[in-house]
């Protein structure tokens, strides 16, 4: 048997709906760091205030290109890495919360909340490791020439083989290093699949911004629309929704395929 991968979609898109305030406040904090960040003091880069689009109006202020005016420690490697630490926290939250839903019981969302304070040392962790790793990867991307063509590829293939290292330290009983290696083994075999999931998780989303990019290079009427840092928070939060809970679906459909369907938490719900 092969991970489906439309089935993990599907039940992703269902477990994150079913739980949408849950999901939406967990997405809400792990981009918190970013908004919170927009409003430090900033230098113009790149395109110049007061310049126009080809129909004469003014560029919103919010689409300027910009850097901040921090050291490239902090904007290339501590945010990214407290952004990565959060939304680790948050997938922990949603393995945790698949697992209450999976045994039937109430208020799934507090029961989750308190499995993943009682697994708080292993789920740190692994997710200092795994902000560390992305942070890493990030800061050496931006940084060094070319480094990028060497880096990402690299980085996806890391990064696919420790995908469910958080979900396994939210409901195993282990340490560290061996939730990293539980996440490799049950990973191997399902990679490709894997990788297709998240692209056509991401698809939509693409589509959305080159369909905004276009809108804006014809011209449209979006005089007067800006989109500030909160409308940027609430937007991604909502991208969150199915994203926090993808990792959890994903590691339960790994476990079945390794150790059968009743090695899973518990019985299926979406199914």
């Amino acid at each position: 048997m092969q991970l489906g991968i439309a089935k993990v979609i599907v039940n992703s898109l269902g477990f994150g709906l079913r739980h949408f305030v849950a999901f939406y406040a967990l997405g809400v904090l792990s981009r918190l760091p970013a908004y919170l960040h927009s409003f430090l003091p900033r230098e113009k880069l790149g395109i110049p205030p007061g310049s126009t689009l080809p129909d004469g109006r003014e560029i919103p202020e919010s689409l300027l290109n910009y850097r901040l005016q921090r050291p490239v420690w902090e904007t290339d490697f501590a945010l990214p890495m407290i952004e990565t630490l959060l939304f680790g926290f948050a997938v922990a939250v949603a393995v945790q919360i698949l697992l209450a839903d999976r045994r039937g019981k109430d208020w799934a969302v507090f029961s989750a909340l308190g499995g993943v304070l009682r697994q708080t040392p292993t789920v740190l962790g692994v997710g200092i490791v795994l902000a560390l790793m992305g942070s890493l990867a990030q800061l050496a991307m931006a940084e060094i020439p070319f480094a990028a063509i060497l880096v990402a590829p690299l980085y996806v293939i890391v990064a696919l083989a420790l995908c469910v290292a958080m979900a396994c330290a939210a409901v195993e009983n282990s340490g560290t290093l061996d939730c990293l290696e539980r996440s490799v083994e049950l990973t191997r075999g399902s990679r490709w699949r894997i990788l297709g999931i998240f692209l056509l998780s991401v698809l939509p989303l693409a589509v959305a911004f080159f369909g905004f990019a276009l809108a804006l290079e014809l011209g449209l009427e979006l005089e007067g629309f800006e989109i500030s840092p909160l409308m940027t928070l609430l937007g991604t939060a909502l991208g969150d929704v199915y994203f926090v809970p993808l990792c959890a679906v994903i590691h339960e459909a790994l476990v079945a395929l390794r150790e059968g369907p009743g090695a899973q938490v518990s019985a299926k719900v979406f199914d």
